[in-house]
């Protein structure tokens, strides 16, 4: 099924075939069947870099109606937020009316008379949904980016003894690598926010931070080490962030000079935490713990200078095991 027209493609174009392919879905309201939703809507790159499987019709369909309700639910105008989440059905209590119904409770949402709400006020909150769904594509595929899927193995790998294969494998390797850092560095920034929440001592905070801290110096070596190999754009990847910008996935981090990432960087591959630490310039220490936490690692509760960063809240951590983040 598709609206979108064949020998026009200016953007205008693009744009009134995205409002009146949201147009088709008022009726329904959301949730709605996958054939409903044209194909204008589907083909958006931040549908298809969303879905499980791009090349299904459905699995697109499913992440355009997740896309759809994230923008509803962000609305921009917020005089007309409650009026375009009762247009397509997810205000609370409108779920199984008719649209014509829905247009009621939109309008006197809106504080407008239901003639001119469907006349004046609905085509301009389609043209903000498309104009945010496009928006989205542009930015999407910019700032973000998905990891390699993955898939059950059922045998033993058996890799041929062929130059190709092995830089293959060898940049897969690496890869993964750097997603796993990516990971590992957001697990250290949730886990941090949760303490924080749960108002944890500021010394179990610090630790925390120190132990983020490292996280992303890892992060920034394994990126310093792809760039290396294979230069700033992530091969087989439909994104355009470089492999120090997967950093920005994890989650909020402080901002860092260049000449602090690479001592970082530089000091990514201590064997045990007291070794990075002392690594570290001690300013990019405490200006990352105190951007996290709101502390400073040598005047926090509970520490003092000469405390070890990583005995300050389990006196019994083996100084050879990874810090993990505390609540």
């Amino acid at each position: 099924m598709s609206i979108a027209p064949h020998l026009a493609e200016t953007p205008d174009d693009v744009h009134e075939a995205m409002i009146a392919a949201l147009r088709l879905l008022l009726r329904p309201g959301l949730p709605f069947a996958p054939e409903l939703v044209d194909d204008v809507l589907l083909e958006l790159p931040g549908v298809r870099a969303r879905a499980t499987n791009p090349d299904d019709r459905d699995s697109r369909a499913a992440a355009f109606e997740g896309l759809l309700r994230w923008c509803l639910a962000r609305f921009g105008d917020e005089s007309l937020t409650d009026a375009v989440r009762a247009l397509f059905g997810i205000r609370p209590g409108v779920s199984g009316t008719t649209l014509t119904q829905r247009r009621e409770i939109a309008s006197a949402a809106s504080g407008h008379e239901v003639h001119h709400f469907r006349k004046r006020i609905e085509p301009r909150l389609l043209g903000q949904l498309a104009w945010a769904l496009r928006r989205d594509s542009d930015e999407y595929t910019m700032t973000r980016a998905v990891a390699p899927p993955l898939a059950p193995a059922s045998a033993r790998p058996r890799m041929p003894a062929d130059p190709f294969a092995w830089e293959s494998a060898e940049h897969a390797e690496l890869l993964s690598r750097l997603w796993s850092g990516v990971y590992l560095l957001r697990a250290e920034l949730l886990g941090l926010a949760r303490a924080r929440s749960m108002r944890a001592e500021p010394a179990a905070l610090v630790t925390a931070a120190c132990t983020a801290l490292r996280r992303y110096a890892q992060l920034l070596a394994l990126a310093q080490r792809y760039r290396a190999a294979y230069g700033d754009v992530l091969l087989h990847a439909d994104t355009g962030l470089t492999p120090d910008g997967l950093a920005n996935l994890a989650g909020w981090t402080p901002t860092l000079e260049p000449v602090h990432r690479q001592a970082l960087a530089d000091a990514a591959d201590t064997t045990t935490e007291l070794a990075f630490l002392a690594a570290v310039p001690g300013d990019v220490t405490a200006h990352w713990c105190e951007a996290l936490t709101g502390f400073n690692p040598g005047t926090a509760s509970g520490m003092t200078p000469e405390t070890p960063l990583i005995h300050a809240t389990d006196p019994s951590r083996s100084e050879t095991e990874p810090m993990r983040s505390t609540s």
